[in-house]
């Protein structure tokens, strides 16, 4: 993609390219800070109610359904350039495979990271949530691609939903 497809705003207001792949690396890096608290293990209880929520969420995204986002935190804060977001994006994944390395058997038990709509989930949970989220947001850049290729703007081109 050009640069000027890549920040071409749809009409109606909705996120473009960048938009989508800066929210994306931001809810990955603020997954990455919560790695350093390890607190304890998760009772079964949670784990399961937490795997289900996140299943039914999964199953929500990819068929198509949309959510906005559940907190302002992980929103685009405004144009950022391609090339710093490559950037964090490697610094982002060269921490989780840092600290991923580090982890124990015990540690498969803890929550990782506290969704605000699915609840607190273990690595293994953790790890499906964001490849689902990427999955998901790869899918919204296509339909804006198509849109802009199409000419369509807004809904039509679905650049709003951000599926956290």
């Amino acid at each position: 993609m050009s640069p000027a497809e890549l920040t071409a705003r749809p009409a109606a207001g909705g996120w473009n390219v960048l938009d989508v792949v800066q929210h994306v690396i931001i809810v990955e890096e603020l997954v990455l800070r919560a790695l350093a608290t390890r607190p304890g293990p998760l009772p079964l209880a949670e784990r399961v109610r937490s795997g289900l929520r996140l299943t039914a969420l999964r199953i929500y995204l990819r068929s198509g359904g949309r959510v906005q986002a559940p907190t302002p935190a992980i929103l685009p804060q405004g144009s950022v350039p391609l090339d710093e977001l490559r950037a964090r994006w490697e610094r982002a994944r060269a921490g989780y495979a840092t600290a991923l390395a580090s982890f124990g058997p015990d540690d498969l038990r803890r929550p990782m990271m506290k969704h605000p709509i699915v609840g607190k989930l273990t690595p293994v949970q953790t790890l499906t949530f964001l490849g689902t989220h990427l999955a998901h947001h790869g899918r919204q850049i296509e339909r804006i691609w198509r849109g802009q290729a199409h000419g369509r703007t807004g809904a039509q081109a679905h650049g709003r939903e951000v599926g956290s």
